[in-house]
Order: structure tokens, then C-alpha cells, then sequence
């Protein structure tokens, strides 16, 4: 018979039966064995009893089990024509709530209109239906519009949209508001930058997409060579090269995985110092990415909602190419002028960092 069970076996069998780990081979041992299979059949009578159950609680008047299953059916039943029963009486009392006309055919006192009163089988049914109470979060208040703008289209509009979208919309939709009341005058100027990124725009763009594995700038007067240096943020170095004064791209073998990033490029030219850029970047998530790209499919239809988005993941040079076209769909819009100062205010800080370091 082998030797007997323990009790966390025993228990094991007893709460989840066929579901327990080594099933057959321990019921095996319990069909061979008396005692265990004593010990088993307890333990499953306890284990039952501890669970709530209506049936249960009848049997203990002694019911036969017909009558128990019965009864517990004919509970269940008045319970529910009961709750049918008093929705019923609820929808009658509110329709004899209604004011009814006077038959009487003499005008009522208290009542004074120079329009006809609509009789109370024209009028449309009152909708008694419960309402629930819109839990969703609520967009702020849209600024005021003067007389010459109100027969101009609106983005509030397009801003409700945000309710039935996902949360990363909303999320954006905040951030930017917030930006917007907290914004603050900078002192930077927009200059072009000594050197210039064409591929990623790291000048106006603080993230990259997953799929980016090109890294490309334009030539520097004077370069001789360039030395490239990638490495990841608190870790060590992914890519390093030196190029040409000819070669100013460097293609990586594979993309990068998600996290932050320092590109370092160095100029080395003939009796001068050489000039060393340094740019942070990061490379954009999963939940990013899915925000990325639903922005980009959207950019046309819901242009305010989608520079929000790429406002939201630090690509603004979408956010302005966005706003941009809101502003064409909602012109003299106070909201949108706000948003497209943030974004360019933004922009414009972005550019001013990018320097010799």
C-alpha cells in the first residue's frame, strides 16, 4: 500500500480534488488504504461544511434532499419577483406623481402664461430610467470666447473625445493643461545648433522609438573625424566608432532596448580642440510605443488629442506638426494657442541644451 499520506496531502485532495498535484497516484494509495481513505473523506465532509451554502442550511430541518433543492429554488424565485414587483410599483408611482389636468374645465389659479398650455397626451414621456453618475474623469473648464469667436468651431469637442479613449489621451490631455497654467517665461532663444541631428531629431525630441537603430548628423566645417560613443545611462557602453570626416551616420547592428541613453560625438579637428557633443535621450516602452503610434494614425482626424499624446512621450516635434493643424481646424482657439506656446517653449529649451559640452 506504500506509506500513508500526510496531512497536507490529505487537505490538498480534500479542497481541490482532481485539481491537486499527483492526483492519480495518491488516490491510488487512498483506494488501498482504509485509513487514508477515512481520513480523506473527513477531511472533504469538514472542508464542505465550512463553505456557505443555502441547500445546507435548510438540510439542518431535516428536509429531504428534493424538497431542499425545491424550496431553495422557490426562495430564489419570490426574491426575484418581489425585486420585479417593486421596480414595478416604483415606475407606477412616478407616473401618478405627474401633474394631471383639470377636467373641471375652469383655468387653475396659480397658474399665468401668455402660451397655451400643451396638453399632457402631446407631451413627450418622462424618462424615468435611473441615471448613474459619470464617474469619469472631467476636462477643464474650456477658457472664455469673445463674441467675435463663438461661430468659430470649438475643440472642447474634440477634447470630450478623451473620455471613451485610452487613459494614456486623458493622462496627455492633463499634462498638457497642466503645462500650460504652470508655464513659465524662458530666457532661451532659438539658435541652430553647432551640430545638427538629422536622424533621430534628438535637438527637438527627447525619445526615440523603438525601431530607430540609425544615428545620422550633419557635417561640421573643419572635422577631420568624428569618434562616436553610445552608452546606456548608469550602465556601460553599447556602440563606440570613429569615422571619417566623409562618414557622419552610424548604423547599430540591432535596436535598442528600452531605457536612456547618452550619444557622445566628438569632432577632432587639425589644431583645434576638439568639440564634444553630449545628448540624453530614452528610448520609448511598450505603453510609449502603443501611445506613439496611436497618435500617428490619429494626427489627421484628432490633431489637438494627438500633440497632447506626443507632448506626453517628449516627441515634440510631432506635438508642434499636430498642433499646427488644430490650429488650421480651431482658429482664434484660446486652448490651442496655449498649447502650441508649451510646446514651442519646449522646443526651444531642447535646442538651447544642445551644446558643447
Amino acid at each position: 500500500m506504500g506509506e500513508c499520506l500526510s496531512f497536507d496531502e490529505v487537505l490538498t485532495l480534500a479542497r481541490k480534488g482532481r485539481r491537486a498535484r499527483n492526483y492519480y497516484a495518491l488516490m491510488r494509495h487512498v483506494v488501498s488504504c482504509p485509513a487514508c481513505r477515512r481520513t480523506v473523506l473527513q477531511a472533504r465532509a469538514l472542508v464542505r461544511a465550512q463553505r456557505p451554502s443555502v441547500a445546507r442550511w435548510l438540510q439542518r430541518w431535516s428536509f429531504p434532499r428534493p424538497q431542499v433543492w425545491a424550496l431553495s429554488v422557490g426562495v430564489a424565485a419570490l426574491a426575484l419577483a418581489f425585486f420585479l414587483w417593486h421596480g414595478r410599483i416604483g415606475e407606477q408611482n412616478q407616473v401618478a406623481s405627474l401633474p394631471t389636468p383639470d377636467k373641471s374645465g375652469e383655468p387653475l389659479a396659480s397658474v399665468a402664461t401668455s402660451t397655451p398650455a400643451t396638453p399632457l397626451d402631446d407631451r413627450a414621456p418622462a424618462d424615468t430610467a435611473p441615471r448613474l453618475a459619470d464617474t469619469r474623469p472631467s476636462l477643464p473648464p474650456a477658457p472664455p470666447r469673445t463674441p467675435a469667436t463663438l461661430a468659430a468651431p470649438s475643440s472642447q469637442r474634440e477634447l470630450r473625445m478623451a473620455r471613451q479613449l485610452p487613459a494614456f489621451v486623458r493622462e496627455a490631455v492633463r499634462l498638457l493643461n497642466d503645462s500650460a497654467v504652470f508655464a513659465t517665461r524662458t530666457a532661451h532663444t532659438a539658435a541652430t545648433p553647432w551640430l545638427e541631428f538629422v536622424q533621430p531629431d534628438l535637438q527637438r525630441n527627447g525619445a526615440i522609438t523603438a525601431d530607430t537603430v540609425r544615428f545620422q548628423w550633419s557635417p561640421v566645417p573643419d572635422a577631420e573625424s568624428y569618434q562616436l560613443t553610445l552608452r546606456q545611462v548608469d550602465g556601460g557602453i553599447v556602440a563606440e566608432a570613429q569615422l571619417s570626416a566623409q562618414q557622419t551616420s552610424y548604423a547599430l547592428s540591432e535596436p535598442l532596448q528600452v531605457g536612456q541613453y547618452e550619444v557622445v560625438i566628438s569632432v577632432i579637428a587639425a589644431e583645434k580642440p576638439a568639440r564634444v557633443l553630449r545628448r540624453k535621450f530614452y528610448v520609448l516602452d511598450a505603453e510609449q510605443q502603443r501611445a506613439y503610434e496611436w497618435a500617428q494614425s490619429h494626427a489627421e482626424t484628432l490633431p489637438l488629442l494627438s500633440a497632447a499624446v506626443f507632448y506626453l512621450i517628449d516627441r515634440d516635434e510631432d506635438a508642434l506638426r499636430c498642433i499646427e493643424r488644430a490650429a488650421q481646424r480651431y482658429p482664434d482657439d484660446e486652448r490651442v494657442r496655449q498649447w502650441r506656446e508649451v510646446i514651442q517653449a519646449r522646443i526651444t529649451s531642447r535646442t538651447a541644451e544642445f551644446q558643447e559640452r
